[in-house]
Protein backbone atom coordinates (compact mmCIF):
# COMPACT_ATOMS: atom_id res chain seq x y z
CA UNK A 1 0.00 0.00 0.00
CA UNK A 2 2.37 2.37 0.98
CA UNK A 3 4.49 1.72 -1.85
CA UNK A 4 1.06 2.48 -4.35
CA UNK A 5 0.88 5.44 -2.51
CA UNK A 6 4.49 6.64 -3.81
CA UNK A 7 4.40 5.78 -7.01
CA UNK A 8 1.10 7.71 -7.73
CA UNK A 9 3.08 10.63 -5.42
CA UNK A 10 5.78 10.42 -7.78
CA UNK A 11 3.81 9.91 -10.94
CA UNK A 12 2.11 13.12 -9.79
CA UNK A 13 5.27 14.88 -9.74
CA UNK A 14 6.22 14.23 -12.78
CA UNK A 15 3.07 15.16 -14.51
CA UNK A 16 3.82 18.34 -12.71
CA UNK A 17 7.25 18.53 -13.80
CA UNK A 18 6.50 18.08 -17.27
CA UNK A 19 3.89 20.74 -17.45
CA UNK A 20 6.24 23.22 -16.47
CA UNK A 21 8.95 21.84 -18.59
CA UNK A 22 6.29 22.44 -21.61
CA UNK A 23 5.91 26.10 -21.08
CA UNK A 24 9.47 26.45 -20.74
CA UNK A 25 9.55 24.69 -23.80
CA UNK A 26 6.97 26.48 -25.87
CA UNK A 27 9.40 29.90 -24.93
CA UNK A 28 12.79 28.37 -25.43
CA UNK A 29 11.99 25.05 -28.14
CA UNK A 30 8.91 25.93 -29.48
CA UNK A 31 9.51 23.53 -32.76
CA UNK A 32 10.08 20.77 -30.65
CA UNK A 33 7.79 21.80 -27.68
CA UNK A 34 4.57 22.52 -30.72
CA UNK A 35 5.57 19.32 -33.20
CA UNK A 36 3.93 16.55 -33.66
CA UNK A 37 0.26 15.24 -33.76
CA UNK A 38 -1.48 17.20 -31.09
CA UNK A 39 -4.77 17.02 -29.86
CA UNK A 40 -6.95 20.23 -29.52
CA UNK A 41 -9.00 19.60 -26.47
CA UNK A 42 -5.83 18.71 -24.93
CA UNK A 43 -3.57 21.93 -26.22
CA UNK A 44 -6.77 24.06 -25.34
CA UNK A 45 -6.89 22.57 -21.71
CA UNK A 46 -3.53 23.02 -21.51
CA UNK A 47 -3.93 27.26 -22.85
CA UNK A 48 -6.91 27.36 -20.00
CA UNK A 49 -4.25 26.35 -17.05
CA UNK A 50 -1.68 28.55 -18.11
CA UNK A 51 -4.42 31.13 -18.67
CA UNK A 52 -5.12 30.49 -15.04
CA UNK A 53 -1.51 31.46 -13.72
CA UNK A 54 -1.46 34.38 -15.93
CA UNK A 55 -4.71 35.81 -14.24
CA UNK A 56 -3.70 35.18 -11.05
CA UNK A 57 -0.64 37.26 -11.95
CA UNK A 58 -2.49 39.55 -13.04
CA UNK A 59 -4.92 39.94 -10.23
CA UNK A 60 -1.64 40.02 -7.92
CA UNK A 61 0.07 42.72 -9.82
CA UNK A 62 -3.01 45.14 -10.62
CA UNK A 63 -3.79 44.96 -6.62
CA UNK A 64 -0.86 45.69 -5.86
CA UNK A 65 -0.44 48.49 -8.88
CA UNK A 66 -3.88 50.11 -7.51
CA UNK A 67 -2.91 49.68 -3.70
CA UNK A 68 0.24 52.07 -4.43
CA UNK A 69 -1.62 54.63 -6.66
CA UNK A 70 0.74 53.47 -10.29
CA UNK A 71 -3.43 51.85 -11.33
CA UNK A 72 -4.80 55.68 -11.23
CA UNK A 73 -1.36 57.64 -13.00
CA UNK A 74 -1.32 54.34 -16.07
CA UNK A 75 -5.04 53.89 -16.50
CA UNK A 76 -3.45 50.17 -16.93
CA UNK A 77 -6.87 48.58 -16.00
CA UNK A 78 -8.84 47.34 -19.35
CA UNK A 79 -12.29 48.35 -19.66
CA UNK A 80 -11.90 50.40 -16.20
CA UNK A 81 -12.88 53.45 -16.98
CA UNK A 82 -16.68 52.06 -18.14
CA UNK A 83 -16.31 50.16 -14.70
CA UNK A 84 -15.80 53.13 -12.79
CA UNK A 85 -18.64 55.16 -14.90
CA UNK A 86 -20.94 52.24 -13.58
CA UNK A 87 -19.77 52.75 -9.52
CA UNK A 88 -17.60 49.23 -9.45
CA UNK A 89 -15.39 48.53 -7.15
CA UNK A 90 -11.66 49.06 -8.57
CA UNK A 91 -10.66 45.13 -6.89
CA UNK A 92 -13.90 43.66 -8.93
CA UNK A 93 -12.89 45.99 -11.87
CA UNK A 94 -9.22 43.97 -12.18
CA UNK A 95 -11.03 41.15 -11.62
CA UNK A 96 -13.43 41.25 -14.06
CA UNK A 97 -11.24 42.70 -16.92
CA UNK A 98 -8.75 39.75 -15.71
CA UNK A 99 -11.86 37.26 -16.75
CA UNK A 100 -12.49 38.63 -19.54
CA UNK A 101 -9.01 39.19 -20.75
CA UNK A 102 -8.00 35.85 -20.43
CA UNK A 103 -10.42 33.23 -20.39
CA UNK A 104 -12.74 35.10 -22.69
CA UNK A 105 -10.88 37.94 -25.59
CA UNK A 106 -7.79 36.13 -26.50
CA UNK A 107 -9.58 32.71 -27.03
CA UNK A 108 -12.09 34.49 -28.64
CA UNK A 109 -9.15 36.16 -30.72
CA UNK A 110 -7.27 33.23 -31.59
CA UNK A 111 -10.32 31.25 -33.08
CA UNK A 112 -10.07 34.53 -35.73
CA UNK A 113 -6.97 34.31 -36.46
CA UNK A 114 -6.47 31.24 -36.96
CA UNK A 115 -9.22 31.46 -39.53
CA UNK A 116 -7.72 34.06 -40.67
CA UNK A 117 -4.30 32.34 -41.39
CA UNK A 118 -6.08 29.11 -42.28
CA UNK A 119 -7.78 30.97 -45.07
CA UNK A 120 -4.59 32.85 -46.42
CA UNK A 121 -2.12 30.01 -45.88
CA UNK A 122 -4.13 26.88 -46.89
CA UNK A 123 -6.71 28.08 -49.44
CA UNK A 124 -5.41 31.79 -51.17
CA UNK A 125 -1.27 30.93 -50.59
CA UNK A 126 -1.34 27.06 -50.47
CA UNK A 127 1.59 27.80 -48.20
CA UNK A 128 0.10 24.31 -46.25
CA UNK A 129 -2.26 20.92 -46.52
CA UNK A 130 -3.21 20.85 -43.07
CA UNK A 131 -6.43 21.77 -41.29
CA UNK A 132 -7.94 24.31 -38.84
CA UNK A 133 -6.85 22.61 -35.70
CA UNK A 134 -3.45 22.57 -36.78
CA UNK A 135 -3.80 26.14 -36.76
CA UNK A 136 -5.57 27.03 -33.85
CA UNK A 137 -3.10 25.09 -32.12
CA UNK A 138 0.12 26.94 -33.12
CA UNK A 139 -2.20 30.27 -32.42
CA UNK A 140 -3.22 28.98 -28.70
CA UNK A 141 0.73 28.21 -28.52
CA UNK A 142 1.96 31.84 -29.57
CA UNK A 143 -0.52 33.64 -27.03
CA UNK A 144 1.55 31.80 -24.40
CA UNK A 145 3.93 34.70 -23.81
CA UNK A 146 0.57 37.64 -23.63
CA UNK A 147 -0.97 35.43 -21.05
CA UNK A 148 2.05 35.15 -18.94
CA UNK A 149 3.56 38.74 -19.31
CA UNK A 150 0.30 40.74 -19.58
CA UNK A 151 0.81 41.93 -15.48
CA UNK A 152 3.82 43.89 -17.19
CA UNK A 153 0.72 46.11 -18.16
CA UNK A 154 1.32 47.27 -14.21
CA UNK A 155 4.90 48.04 -14.35
CA UNK A 156 5.27 51.89 -15.22
CA UNK A 157 8.85 52.50 -16.99
CA UNK A 158 8.91 49.29 -18.93
CA UNK A 159 5.13 48.51 -20.52
CA UNK A 160 6.25 49.65 -23.83
CA UNK A 161 9.86 47.71 -24.25
CA UNK A 162 8.07 44.98 -22.39
CA UNK A 163 5.13 44.72 -24.92
CA UNK A 164 7.60 45.04 -27.98
CA UNK A 165 9.43 42.01 -26.32
CA UNK A 166 6.43 40.04 -25.91
CA UNK A 167 4.67 40.85 -29.49
CA UNK A 168 8.13 39.47 -31.17
CA UNK A 169 8.02 36.56 -29.01
CA UNK A 170 4.50 35.78 -30.22
CA UNK A 171 5.31 36.40 -33.73
CA UNK A 172 8.46 33.74 -33.50
CA UNK A 173 6.79 31.65 -31.57
CA UNK A 174 3.33 31.27 -34.28
CA UNK A 175 5.93 30.85 -36.78
CA UNK A 176 7.33 28.05 -35.83
CA UNK A 177 4.59 26.57 -34.67
CA UNK A 178 2.69 27.07 -37.96
CA UNK A 179 5.61 25.21 -39.63
CA UNK A 180 5.89 22.46 -37.07
CA UNK A 181 2.45 21.65 -37.08
CA UNK A 182 1.80 21.97 -40.75
CA UNK A 183 5.56 20.34 -41.61
CA UNK A 184 6.18 22.95 -44.20
CA UNK A 185 9.15 25.37 -44.00
CA UNK A 186 9.38 28.85 -42.19
CA UNK A 187 9.08 30.50 -44.85
CA UNK A 188 5.82 29.40 -45.85
CA UNK A 189 4.49 30.45 -42.73
CA UNK A 190 6.05 33.57 -42.20
CA UNK A 191 4.83 33.87 -46.00
CA UNK A 192 1.07 33.04 -44.67
CA UNK A 193 1.49 35.25 -41.44
CA UNK A 194 2.53 38.41 -43.35
CA UNK A 195 0.14 38.53 -46.03
CA UNK A 196 -2.70 38.05 -43.57
CA UNK A 197 -1.66 40.60 -41.68
CA UNK A 198 -0.63 42.86 -44.60
CA UNK A 199 -4.00 42.66 -45.85
CA UNK A 200 -5.88 42.82 -42.40
CA UNK A 201 -3.61 46.32 -42.39
CA UNK A 202 -4.85 47.55 -45.99
CA UNK A 203 -8.78 46.69 -44.64
CA UNK A 204 -7.98 48.59 -41.91
CA UNK A 205 -6.63 51.72 -43.71
CA UNK A 206 -9.66 51.66 -46.42
CA UNK A 207 -12.22 51.54 -43.10
CA UNK A 208 -10.85 54.56 -41.50
CA UNK A 209 -10.18 56.48 -45.10
CA UNK A 210 -14.17 55.42 -45.55
CA UNK A 211 -15.07 56.71 -42.23
CA UNK A 212 -12.80 60.04 -42.56
CA UNK A 213 -14.80 60.69 -46.44
CA UNK A 214 -17.53 60.07 -44.69
CA UNK A 215 -17.04 62.78 -41.67
CA UNK A 216 -15.72 65.12 -44.54
CA UNK A 217 -18.80 65.09 -46.25
CA UNK A 218 -21.09 65.68 -43.38
CA UNK A 219 -19.15 68.69 -42.48
CA UNK A 220 -18.85 69.89 -45.44
CA UNK A 221 -22.86 69.96 -46.93
CA UNK A 222 -24.14 69.88 -43.48
CA UNK A 223 -21.57 72.72 -41.15
CA UNK A 224 -22.35 73.05 -37.67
Amino acid sequence: MAKKRKKMKNAAKSGSICSFAKVCGIFLEPGKATSGNLDLRKVLKFYFAVATIGFFLFLFFGSLAYHSGVFFRAGAIPLFKSFAISGVNAYAAILISGMAMFFVFIPISAVIDAWLYQIFGKYLLRAWDGNYSKTLIAVLFSMFPMVLGYWILFVPGVRILGFAIIAIWELAILVIALASQHNVSRVNAIVALFTTLVFLVLIALLLISGIAAGILHTVRYYPV
